[in-house]
């Protein structure tokens, strides 16, 4: 190699030390700094897409809240905890999944359901929490054999405003 690269006049040394020289600056370029910046601008997209969901979040959470202020403490106040889930088992019409339904105290009832789907009664929660204040203490969901149904024991507690 030594041999070849001294048989070479001294301007065909130039051009093949120059050829080499632009050969390993490309060579960088393409394989370390385009990699670096493309991978630069996807996580600048990630998180300018993570900004966006963040704002949407707490702006979803005031609404929340100031939907929550804005019922009526009456409405959220007035009757106990037991009539309240007892009406609204009745308005969704669970009461055939209804197994028990005790009152623990004057602020916490237990509830089991069988074969109950599980997306309405998570729609349910939702109501009791958003309309009565009611929100969920424990839960335990069980799997049945039919597709969508489960069983469930919750224990319900209504929060003070």
């Amino acid at each position: 190699m030594l041999d070849w690269w001294n048989s070479l006049q001294q301007q065909e040394r130039q051009i093949i030390s120059l050829g080499s020289i632009i050969l390993v600056v490309c060579l960088c370029y393409i394989g370390i700094w385009e990699p670096l910046q493309i991978k630069q601008q996807q996580l600048t997209k990630h998180l300018n897409h993570q900004e966006q969901l963040y704002r949407w979040v707490i702006n979803a959470s005031h609404q929340a809240k100031q939907i929550q202020q804005s019922q009526p403490k009456s409405q959220r106040n007035n009757q106990s905890i037991l009539s309240i889930v007892d009406q609204q088992i009745k308005s969704a019409q669970f009461s055939s999944h209804l197994q028990q339904l005790k009152p623990i105290d004057n602020k916490k009832v237990k509830i089991w359901f069988e074969l109950i789907s599980f997306d309405q009664f998570i729609r349910w929660l939702g109501v009791l929490s958003q309309k009565y204040g009611v929100h969920t203490q424990s839960i335990h969901i069980e799997y049945s054999s039919k597709p969508g149904l489960v069983n469930i024991r919750t224990t319900l507690a209504k929060t003070t405003s």
